[in-house]
């Protein structure tokens, strides 16, 4: 969804973002992943829409405000339209129930938060609005412009200023009653860390580099034996005092050649387990014996070896202080929400009742290893 529908579509994700909370992502593999184990890649399919369904239907109803299912159903379509050729067909079927829940979810939101901020007059400059709508442009991708995403969405700049106001009022209001969120203190920092110590716990790793030879099944022996041949000579010129990255640049069938063959830094069972055996078996500089995986021949540098150990506070500090931070904010929010949900008049149509929070708060307390490219 283009940013320009951020304030019809997505104001339930920009509040809670405003309330210091972080929306989860779907989880993938660490970026430069050793090609040892290379992630496939499934074929692109077009998007599909929702199935139409009875546009009059009223989903929720909130102090006499409706939404219907008509106009869920243009919300979906929008955000169906916007994942392009990309997304396959299945996936998007796969999210569409939760996408229509979360709909329902942020219309009650957003519907009771603009009841308040409307109650307590607050109030945005055109000067703000005039800001917001120039960030707005900035972080458009590149080619597009706002007016074009606002045709494209259906939505007229008189329809999207409004409602670019009332965000921001909503803003404005969040922000308030969130200052009132306690900032974590050193005590709540240590008792969390000393709780939650084996989230700290750093596993063995070592940092390596390696060339490549690769082998294919159907390679015939003589052309494997010609194969090993060449690892057994490029490390012979290795031990011999060869530059490593060098000759990694000039002969690895690994990507990580550009990179003079290095691998980054990884611990046990990122990578095939021969490979693991020697890289993690030998004394940092010392040059490996030929060893034969699956993907071919490998030299293998281990550069620096770490023993398993628990990260330190000190490094810590600042991660846990803003998670707990960000904990408050999220609780201080869901209090806010939940007083005025309990002083609205919310009814809902059967199969539309609220669901739990899509937008957890990730614990950001693990940092990823990066692998191979």
């Amino acid at each position: 969804m283009s940013k320009a529908l951020s304030a019809a579509f997505g104001m339930g994700l920009a509040i809670l973002v405003a309330a210091g909370c972080k929306p989860a992502t779907e989880s993938k593999e660490p970026a430069g992943k050793s090609p040892l184990k290379q992630p496939t890649e499934g074929p692109a399919a077009a998007a599909t829409l929702p199935k139409p369904s009875d546009p009059d239907k009223v989903l929720v109803e909130v102090d006499g405000v409706k939404l219907t299912q008509g106009e869920v159903d243009r919300q979906i379509s929008r955000v169906f339209a916007s994942a392009g050729p990309n997304v396959p067909p299945e996936r998007l079927a796969m999210y569409e129930p939760q996408l229509r829940k979360q709909a329902v979810d942020q219309f009650v939101m957003r519907t009771v938060l603009k009841n308040e901020a409307d109650r307590r007059e607050v109030e945005v400059t055109e000067q703000e609005v005039t800001d917001a709508i120039v960030e707005i442009e900035a972080n458009m991708p590149e080619g597009q412009t706002l007016a074009e995403a606002l045709q494209r969405d259906g939505m007229s700049n008189a329809e999207f200023k409004s409602n670019l106001t009332t965000e921001l009022k909503i803003r404005k209001m969040v922000e308030g009653e969130l200052k009132t969120a306690a900032e974590p203190s050193e005590a709540d920092v240590a008792a969390f860390y000393e709780k939650e110590k084996a989230r700290f716990e750093r596993p063995e790793s070592v940092h390596a580099r390696h060339i490549l030879i690769r082998t294919d099944a159907n390679d015939s022996e003589e052309v494997r034996a010609e194969k090993k041949a060449k690892a057994e000579s490029l490390r012979e010129q290795l031990v011999a005092g060869a530059d490593f990255a060098e000759l990694a640049r000039q002969h690895s069938d690994c990507p990580s050649k550009e990179r003079g063959g290095d691998l980054g830094e990884f611990s046990r069972g990122q990578m095939v387990k021969p490979f693991e055996d020697a890289a993690f078996s030998q004394e940092p500089n010392a040059i490996s014996p030929v060893v034969e995986t699956s993907f071919g021949y490998h030299i293998i540098q281990t550069i620096e070896r770490k023993d398993a150990a628990v990260t330190p506070i000190e490094e810590v500090r600042e991660d846990i202080a803003g998670y707990l931070k960000q904990k408050g904010r999220q609780e201080a929010f869901e209090n806010f929400m939940n007083g005025l949900k309990s002083k609205a008049s919310i009814t809902y149509a059967e199969g539309a009742a609220p669901m739990p929070s899509p937008f957890p708060i990730p614990v950001e307390t693990e940092t990823e290893t990066e692998g191979a490219e």
